[in-house]
């Protein structure tokens, strides 16, 4: 395995043999060796990653080194996917009393958890710990030289050399550490985004791989930081050319500045004038705007229009790469990235709805990626939505072929606001969800979910009374603070055309009331 020539016969053989003897004579060492080598070759046996997973239960890591613990979480999650709850909880009890020597096994471990799902809030608290006094240490002393990564963890015993900072960090442990954490929900963990995000502005992205790039971006939108990396991974994929991004990657980097973007709506738009029509380049390696881009970087200086800039780059990439290079799920991250902040909207959307008509089926595309493209066209054309209606009759076509029942709230909610936004109440897409929102679990939806769907009834002048009374009892049971103005406008709007009692009423002229007394609300 660790030369690269694995041979199915032989791993077979020797799985034979192992499975034979039992695996309760291997050593620690051994038995994470025999799991490392199999999820490095691709070898995949139900049965030998069970019998190891059991002993390794059995024996509660007791006595185990790190980097044992660290290999066999690492491989476990290679080979099945998952962890098990027993396996989990001999993880935090080993933490107890044990630490990992080095940072690369820390980062494997908080991979594989967050990887498989489990994300025990002991140890992440305790990683959380950790790299936040090797950031402290690391911001009082200057970084080390770093060695590159490899591209898969050693199976074999190191020296320990226990991290003091972060700049014993390799770039592959940091994405991945930043990946873990940003997969957390909790608040208190953004502390170490914001830790690795300070270090790496000290320490740059030079020895950084594309896709630890990527996965550093992605982690970073995922919960609203990073915004200042935006003009060091511009720098990096300016640098290293078009034809060194992969699809995926230039797609996540456009969705974490797509998704930062969102949460900081607030902030001023750049047209492309105002950039040095940075979309204008469309050949194999070409960079956005060459020197104007440089200008660009220097002009505007505020986080925001850093990110605005990056995701030009990225659609500018996307574009010369070509649409049918990029997966459906990739594909839906531009759309929304560009849709979201409506920045290269309409280009991008062009392109994407060529695309869509160009396949002879939608079923490779989620119901989540068809409802995101869906949206983006729908924002996007809103002016010109007879451009967006034969892209978005293809999607209906699925939509009706394969049912809406296993949709969630938010995907039902768009599809119903952009089918009625484009003009398309009368699709089967449009129908099938007002069926649904007819029984659905109304508490699952958002403040903004139900005002889509009333915005929808009211343009669309389908005025469902079943709908319309279940609206109107779950705005009742929740109350209206939580919906945005526009949104509670968008309620009223719809309210106002059916027969509604005078409780909703009374409880919107309180609410209204309220918000006149707060001079903060226009």
């Amino acid at each position: 395995a660790t030369l690269k020539a694995c041979r199915k016969s032989v791993m077979a053989a020797i799985r034979d043999e192992v499975l034979r003897q039992g695996v309760r004579t291997f050593r620690p060492q051994g038995l994470t060796n025999l799991a490392w080598a199999h999820a490095s070759c691709g070898v995949k046996d139900p049965q030998l990653t069970q019998a190891i997973t059991r002993e390794a239960e059995r024996r509660s890591l007791s006595s185990w080194r790190s980097q044992e613990v660290a290999n066999l979480f690492w491989a476990v999650v290679v080979l099945d996917g998952r962890l098990s709850p027993a396996l989990c909880d001999a993880l935090n009890a080993w933490m107890e009393h044990s630490d990992f020597d080095r940072p690369q096994e820390l980062s494997m471990t908080l991979w594989a958890l967050a990887k498989s799902g489990r994300r025990p809030s002991a140890v992440f608290t305790a990683a959380r710990d950790r790299i936040l006094a090797a950031s402290s240490s690391s911001q009082s002393c200057s970084p080390s030289d770093k060695s590159s990564p490899s591209n898969s963890p050693p199976a074999t015993t190191s020296s320990s050399s226990r991290p003091s900072d972060l700049s014993t960090f390799s770039p592959q442990a940091l994405a991945n550490i930043a990946w873990a954490f940003a997969t957390v929900d909790d608040a208190s963990h953004v502390s170490v985004l914001r830790a690795i995000e300070e270090h790496v502005i000290g320490r740059s992205l030079r020895d950084f791989k594309p896709q630890e790039v990527s996965n550093l971006a992605w982690a970073m939108g995922k919960r609203g930081v990073g915004s200042r990396l935006s003009p060091l991974v511009a720098a990096e994929m300016r640098s290293r050319g078009q034809d060194a991004w992969a699809p995926q990657q230039v797609a996540n980097i456009a969705w974490a500045c797509g998704t930062r973007l969102k949460m900081q709506s607030s902030s001023p738009r750049i047209t492309y004038m105002e950039t040095g029509n940075m979309n204008s380049s469309r050949s194999s390696g070409s960079t956005v705007g060459d020197e104007k881009a440089g200008g660009g970087w220097n002009r505007w200086t505020t986080p925001e229009q850093h990110d605005r800039m990056l995701l030009a780059m990225c659609q500018t990439y996307a574009l010369g790469m070509g649409l049918d290079r990029f997966n459906p799920q990739e594909l839906s991250l531009l759309a929304w990235s560009a849709a979201t902040v409506a920045f290269g909207a309409e280009t991008m959307m062009f392109a994407v709805r060529q695309r869509l008509l160009s396949l002879d089926d939608l079923q490779p595309f989620s119901s989540a990626a068809l409802s995101n493209i869906a949206w983006a066209f729908a924002r996007t054309m809103q002016a010109q939505p007879e451009i967006a209606r034969p892209a978005m009759q293809r999607i209906d076509v699925e939509l009706a072929r394969r049912g809406l029942h296993r949709m969630l709230s938010k995907e039902l909610s768009t599809l119903v606001w952009a089918f009625a936004k484009v003009g398309l109440s009368s699709a089967s897409t449009f129908q099938l969800a007002i069926d649904e929102l007819r029984s659905a679990d109304l508490e699952a939806y958002s403040a903004q979910s139900l005002a889509m769907v009333a915005w929808s009834l009211e343009t669309s002048y389908n005025h469902d009374d079943k709908v319309l009374t279940r609206l109107v009892e779950e705005v009742e049971r929740r109350g209206l603070q939580g919906f945005q103005n526009r949104e509670l406008n968008a309620l009223l709007l719809a309210l106002s055309k059916g027969a509604v009692d005078g409780t909703i009423w009374h409880m919107v002229d309180a609410e209204a009331q309220r918000r006149a007394g707060n001079q903060h609300e226009t």
